[in-house]
């Protein structure tokens, strides 16, 4: 009997132990996905706009519901015309903005399904498909 119950106090310690690691990695994880900063609690907070926008012209931004890709939009200064970027999260860091073709995406819920105007592109397994056009079934 003594040595059921040493084993189930280690049992228990050690989950305890795991699972206060797995908080932290989970924590620096989640701040990494947000471009370093802390991310937000039960109470908005503004979003330091000079990381998508160092010239201060940031418009309009959304991400993939893997949170894997950030979508966003600069305006004025040195675009003429609204102009469309992309980041991506790889290998735990975020990458270098770059422009993109991709307008305004929806997804789907599952996120293998990229919603752009009247195309949508499905996700491979590296990237997103060419833009594919709806076709009416009748």
């Amino acid at each position: 009997m003594n040595h059921i119950c040493i084993s189930i106090v280690l049992l228990l310690s050690t989950i305890a132990m795991s699972g206060n690691s797995y908080s932290k990695d989970k924590s620096q994880a989640e701040e990494n996905r947000y471009f370093g900063e802390k991310p937000p609690g039960l109470i908005p907070k503004l979003f330091d706009p000079k990381i998508v926008s160092p010239e201060g012209r940031f418009d309009h931004g959304s991400f993939s519901p893997d949170m894997k890709e950030f979508y966003f939009t600069r305006r004025k200064g040195k675009y003429k015309k609204r102009a469309f970027f992309v980041i991506r999260y790889e290998h735990n860091t975020w990458g270098q903005e770059s422009e993109t073709d991709i307008r305004w995406p929806q997804f789907s819920a599952d996120g293998d399904v990229m919603y752009i105007g009247k195309e949508y592109r499905e996700r491979t397994e590296t990237e997103w498909s060419e833009p594919k056009q709806w076709t009416s079934k009748s």
